[in-house]
């Protein structure tokens, strides 16, 4: 169990990890972010906020403003472009 080897930018607050959610690095203003369990290896751009992640969703990179966004269980591999609401 741990949360490890992250990198947040500024005004990153809020967020809640589950177990094993490592290796990931947040833009500036990412806040109010769920992770589930074994979510890790993720980059989000700036403005990424209000997201939802289940369990074993990794290896996403999501471009700027990209937020309120709903992720099932198991899902991985996702790239979203800029301004994806």
């Amino acid at each position: 169990m741990g949360c490890y080897s992250n990198t947040f930018g500024n005004n990153c607050y809020s967020n809640t990890f589950g177990n094993y959610c490592q290796s990931n690095t947040f833009g500036n203003y990412c806040q109010s972010n769920t992770f589930g369990n074994n979510c890790f290896s993720n980059t989000f751009g700036n403005n990424c906020f209000s997201n939802t992640f289940g369990n074993n969703c990794y290896s996403n990179t999501f471009g700027n403003y990209c937020q309120s966004n709903t992720f099932g269980n198991y899902c991985q591999s996702n790239t979203f472009g800029n301004n994806c609401f």
